[in-house]
């Protein structure tokens, strides 16, 4: 017993040993930020795949690579310099890898898009992007009609592997079973009057537009408080509102307080059915004192040089 012992110690020793050895030598190995080549041109691929029995469509989904920041050398490590869309957005990028931050990256791009491009998967849903600069990019799945929500996510061009780094990167975006992740939100609209309220149109028509264009429209009155709420829109697109048709007398500009989107009608200087009579009227009494004011500066000058002649 004593013997099997001792062997059973010396085989646990000597594994630790290869193991400990083998990390070493992998950790000696790993790509150097040295190494990188800023001016190297990457290609990324994105391939769907089901995962969890999740059954979708693969071919013809729509998949946009949006460029968000700029590696460069800084104390022998890699950092990332945002893009100038992307400068004041406060979001951290040293954590690349995080839910969180992709999240972040992605809720910010709908209202300050970087130039972005655009592609449709295969019949094997693969889709490739070449000639990318090095960088680190937002890769989004465009929702389609099964419900099936592809994650957002960041890749890093190149990526590090143990050795070297890669400059064709082969990606597979994370995707949910519809309604297991809140990726849709509601956006509310709301009419604001900037006026005297005697001359209000008794409705008027509002339009939801995605990613700026026409998507649904809404009557809105005093009988829904002249506010409403879309549900169930997608996180991933861009909302926003504008006014069929301004009315008379008013004039639009838009706001948003709260999270909810204000159409604001402002009543114009003159409105329908306010008395403007006194307008031309102050006008002609205007041009009666100038006229009058002119006449008396004549006639001063005329008897100033009467008065003159006279002396002389």
């Amino acid at each position: 017993m004593r013997m099997r012992h001792d062997a059973y110690k010396h085989l646990v020793t000597l594994f630790l040993f290869f193991f400990c050895f083998f990390e070493i030598k992998q950790i000696g190995l790993a790509a150097k930020p040295s190494d990188v080549k800023l001016d190297h041109p990457c290609k990324m691929e994105i391939r769907l795949e089901t995962e969890d029995g999740i059954l979708f469509e693969i071919r013809d989904r729509e998949i946009h690579v949006m460029k968000i920041a700029t590696p460069k050398l800084e104390e022998e490590r890699v950092v990332f310099v945002a893009e100038d869309a992307f400068a004041d957005s406060g979001i951290d990028l040293s954590d690349i890898g995080s839910k969180e931050t992709a999240n972040a990256v992605c809720e910010y791009s709908l209202k300050h898009k970087n130039e972005e491009l655009t592609g449709k998967t295969d019949e094997e849903g693969v889709v490739c992007f070449e000639g990318l600069e090095v960088g680190l990019y937002l890769i989004t799945v465009k929702n389609s009609d099964d419900g099936v929500v592809f994650l957002p996510f960041l890749a890093s061009l190149p990526h590090a592997e143990e050795t070297e780094w890669n400059y064709y990167v082969i990606a597979t975006p994370k995707c949910m079973k519809p309604g297991s992740v809140n990726y849709f939100k509601d956006v509310s609209v709301k009419k604001l009057w900037n006026d005297n309220g005697k001359n209000r149109p008794a409705s008027i028509v509002v339009e939801l537009l995605k990613n700026g264009g026409y998507f649904d429209e809404v009557t809105l009155s005093a009988e829904n408080g002249w506010k409403h709420t879309w549900s169930g829109l997608s996180v991933l697109d861009d909302w926003s509102v504008r006014e069929k048709e301004v009315p008379q007398g008013y004039v639009v500009t838009y706001g948003e307080e709260d999270g909810v989107l204000c159409v604001i009608n402002s009543g114009s200087l003159i409105q329908t059915g306010q008395l403007n009579w006194p307008i031309p009227a102050c006008a002609g009494l205007g041009m009666i004192f100038m006229g009058t004011g002119a006449y008396f500066r004549r006639l001063g000058r005329k008897r100033s040089s009467e008065a003159g002649v006279k002396e002389q």
